[in-house]
């Protein structure tokens, strides 16, 4: 198991207690290695963007933006990642 196979959520029941102490130490380190980052609801995404919503969330389904997703939330979006789409951009 790995910190990819726990954001995409494919984790068996029974390898939930492991993926959650996995998931705890990867939060611990990079807490204290980083600072905290701006996290984007989907409306401020698109508006930090200059898009529409439809055009945020068509960029996530192509995988051209990550997002975050919890059980029953909506998507929210990190401040790195939509500064890396904007980056990607000008390349």
């Amino acid at each position: 198991m790995n910190l990819n196979n726990i954001i995409d959520g494919d984790i068996p029941l029974e390898e939930l207690p492991e993926a959650l102490s996995l998931l705890a130490k990867e939060l611990k380190i990079q807490k204290s290695h980083t600072k905290p980052d701006k996290i984007f609801t989907q409306k401020e995404a698109a508006d930090y963007l200059s898009i529409s919503t439809t055009t945020l969330v068509r960029l996530e389904k192509s995988n051209n933006l990550k997002s975050i997703r919890t059980p029953g939330q909506n998507p929210k979006y990190l401040k790195q990642d939509l500064d890396k789409y904007i980056s990607n951009l000008k390349k």
